[in-house]
């Protein structure tokens, strides 16, 4: 994995801890919080996607 996509991937936890603590309890924000993270999730999916054609 090269070092831009390693650093991408790093921030992405690291926002994605921040978010699970912010939501915790409340549903208005947890509801928020995993439509943020399907998001992620396909933009993660595709980041990876785009790798695998680079190797």
């Amino acid at each position: 994995m090269n070092k831009e996509l390693k650093e991408a991937e790093e921030k992405l936890i690291s926002v994605h801890q921040m978010l699970s603590k912010y939501v915790q309890g409340d549903e208005t924000k947890s509801f928020k919080y995993w439509h943020i993270m399907g998001m992620l999730d396909d933009v993660i999916a595709e980041v990876n996607r785009e790798g695998k054609k680079d190797e």
